[in-house]
């Protein structure tokens, strides 16, 4: 899923809120954020994303911490403000023409266009679902049913498009999602 939400939908797959009909669906971090008490919730006051990138490391459960599939989801913008760190650090690191390894610690970084900023999460994320905790899925089994498109009337140069298209996200395991939320408004809490 990481790989396809850049698109349009993109913000819709990650943070839509269907709340009685306004939205098509939950999203991902949506769907996560009803898990109450179950996710693992990071505490980080650090200003810095190095030492955001550690807290969340030291928070993945032990079982998961070495997992092919696991990943660290972050923003376009989150992911820059790394690869800068990174850059500052003398001697250490890519030069100021180069962008840094996408990873922290060997745990690769995905980063998404429609991710929101100050929000970081380690799960694993695969396109194979008995290796992935994240999960969207479209029920477009029977293309011929789903779109139709037709003329407007017989003598018509305009047509009509009509689309039945069935989608939603899912939370695996809720314990083995990570999450650190640094936005001015939480949605992620202990309460």
């Amino acid at each position: 899923m990481s790989q396809q939400v850049s698109f349009e939908l993109g913000e819709l797959y990650i943070t839509g809120d269907y709340d009685g009909g306004s939205g098509l669906m939950d999203g991902i971090l949506t769907q996560a954020a009803k898990a109450k008490g179950s996710y693992v919730l990071v505490q980080s006051e650090a200003p810095d994303m190095i030492a955001r990138l550690k807290a969340v490391r030291t928070a993945i459960p032990k079982a998961i911490r070495n997992h092919p599939s696991l990943r660290i989801l972050m923003s376009v913008n989150d992911f820059d403000k790394y690869d800068d760190e990174l850059t500052e650090r003398e001697g250490k690191n890519a030069s100021e023409t180069d962008v840094n390894a996408m990873r922290y610690k060997g745990i690769p970084i995905e980063s998404l266009a429609a991710w929101p900023d100050d929000v970081i999460v380690a799960t694993l994320c695969s396109p194979d679902p008995t290796t992935s905790n994240l999960f969207a899925a479209v029920n477009l089994a029977d293309d011929e049913e789903v779109i139709q498109i037709d003329k407007l009337s017989a003598a018509s140069e305009l047509y009509f498009l009509k689309m039945l298209m069935k989608a939603d996200t899912n939370i695996a395991f809720a314990e083995e999602f990570v999450v650190l939320d640094k936005r001015s408004v939480p949605v992620f809490k202990n309460d």
